[in-house]
């Protein structure tokens, strides 16, 4: 998985769009047995292709790079996919902040979701991002609050 470096995001009548991508999609496109592999892979590569930014959840890095530590049993693969990622000029970081954690406490309880989805609900939902998941109970719960979509329902836009 690379990321374009030094590019500048797509523009459509002066509105930049953004995502927020789940965990789940990110770790489906590494590993093909995944369910949802092709759709994912698509996803990254296309919103690297379009250079779309990402907003993501501080969350997110060590959701992703922990689970690559687990499955490769690599800590240099880990620790590289973390530098890339912080790196990626595509991907800005949204702190867990007080107001950001009060935000996903509210997500939590209103939608009855576990606390890391409830992270990337409230930080698609203050950030105004699409959020792509393979995940169907947040996609089911949160569109009530936000923009929620699976890999192959976004890459259909």
């Amino acid at each position: 998985m690379t990321l374009s470096a030094g590019t500048r995001p797509t523009q459509s009548v002066g509105v930049v769009e953004r995502v927020t991508i789940d965990a789940s999609v990110w770790l489906a496109a590494l590993w093909a047995h995944e369910p949802g592999h092709a759709a994912a892979a698509r996803v990254l590569a296309e919103v690297d292709r379009q250079h779309i930014r990402m907003v993501q959840p501080a969350l997110f890095l060590p959701e992703v790079c922990g689970a690559v530590r687990r499955r490769t049993g690599r800590e240099d693969t880990a620790a590289a996919l973390t530098d890339a990622l912080l790196r990626s000029p595509l991907i800005t970081m949204s702190s867990l902040t007080l107001d950001v954690a009060t935000e996903s406490a509210a997500c939590a309880v209103r939608l009855g979701l576990r606390g890391a989805d409830a992270c990337y609900v409230a930080t698609s939902r203050l950030e105004q991002t699409t959020l792509i998941t393979l995940d169907l109970e947040v996609i089911e719960r949160a569109r009530v609050l936000i923009e929620v979509q699976s890999p192959a329902d976004w890459l259909e836009r």
